[in-house]
């Protein structure tokens, strides 16, 4: 074998080598892009009533905590917003008799109780 030959798949070995000590996980990568899509059941709870004539109202409180940067001030009411709006549709979809409470009154009635996160549901 020659010397070059030699050398040239001394350092193809070395980088294979390099390669999966370095992090690089070739399997996984693989499995994690081609593989099969992960499958999990809904956790949720079906929030209509079984009577059909019943209705049922929610309320979404959301809080984003103290230490939130400027970035993220209003992050609760817009998360809350998409939410109900998602369930929503997802209600009229079903044909589902649910009530959700304006976000808006839910925000107001948070505003003029400073301690609301200390109250009872």
């Amino acid at each position: 074998m020659s010397t070059p030959r030699r050398v040239a798949l001394l350092l193809a070995g070395l980088m294979t080598v390099l390669s999966f000590v370095a992090g690089c996980n070739v399997i996984g990568t693989a499995m994690y892009v081609f593989g099969p899509e992960p499958k999990r059941d809904p956790e949720l709870v079906r929030l209509a009533s079984d009577d059909k004539k019943k209705e049922v109202k929610v309320v979404i409180i959301a809080s984003s905590g103290m230490e939130t940067g400027p970035d993220f001030m209003r992050v609760d009411r817009e998360l809350s917003n998409y939410l109900a709006k998602t369930l929503d549709e997802g209600f009229k979809v079903n044909e589902e008799k649910v009530t959700i409470v304006p976000t808006r009154q839910v925000e107001r009635v948070k505003d003029e109780t400073p301690n609301w996160q200390t109250l009872d549901l």
